[in-house]
């Protein structure tokens, strides 16, 4: 659920100028913040063919999009196509999602992404939602990291994913990286049991924090 005045502010207060859209499906984050008021540039990142497609089909402005999945490493990598092409991921799914057939997609690591595609953002608010391989997108942006004051993860409380680290290992490795939690929305939850079963987590660089008065 998007609360459009807090991503108003947020985008403001830290002057974002780029957003990196990584796994955005058919573009629902792109559509969000353009609600949400923000007219900067976005690049959309989904390695799935034939949700890029519908992606490449959709009308926008200021908007790249790119067959990519983003990990630590670049090269090619497998990737899991499942019934629910909201949890097809590069990492094999633990839950109800069945892997229909798996491919091969290009991946790469932002760092080594970002000369080739010309980003200069100063900015960055880096949106990520790749089914459990959050934490890689993040090691594999290691070297423009001083350019991304503001880091959005898909967390799960109970991992969904093989070798999705839980919840406490994506915090006190943000930590580690300077970044500690400014807000934390809701991304799904299972109504039957009445508990989240991901978050998003969205994270700050820590002095940029500590400049805010309470």
């Amino acid at each position: 659920m998007i609360h459009y005045a807090p991503w108003q502010n947020l985008f403001a207060h830290f002057a974002v100028d780029l957003i990196l859209d990584v796994g955005a499906n058919t573009g629902q984050t792109y559509d969000s913040f353009r609600w949400a008021g923000f007219q900067g540039p976005i690049c959309s990142f989904e390695p799935n063919p034939e949700v890029f497609r519908r992606l490449e089909g959709k009308r926008g402005f200021a908007w790249q999009r790119l067959p990519y999945a983003l990990s630590n490493e670049s090269g090619q990598v497998k990737f899991h196509i499942t019934d629910n092409d909201n949890a097809s991921s590069l990492l094999t799914p633990l839950g109800h999602a069945r892997v229909l057939k798996e491919i091969t997609v290009a991946a790469y690591r932002l760092d080594e992404l970002w000369g080739k595609q010309g980003f200069s953002a100063k900015n960055v608010f880096l949106k990520i939602d790749a089914e459990g391989h959050d934490l890689e997108v993040i090691k594999g942006a290691s070297g423009v990291l001083d350019r991304i004051p503001l880091i959005m993860a898909e967390v799960a409380p109970l991992p969904r994913f093989q070798g999705e680290p839980p919840l406490p290992d994506v915090v006190n490795f943000m930590g580690q990286l300077g970044y500690c939690v400014c807000r934390v929305d809701k991304n799904s939850m299972n109504g039957a049991a009445g508990i989240d079963i991901a978050l998003d987590i969205i994270f700050a660089k820590r002095e940029l924090l500590a400049k805010i008065q309470p």
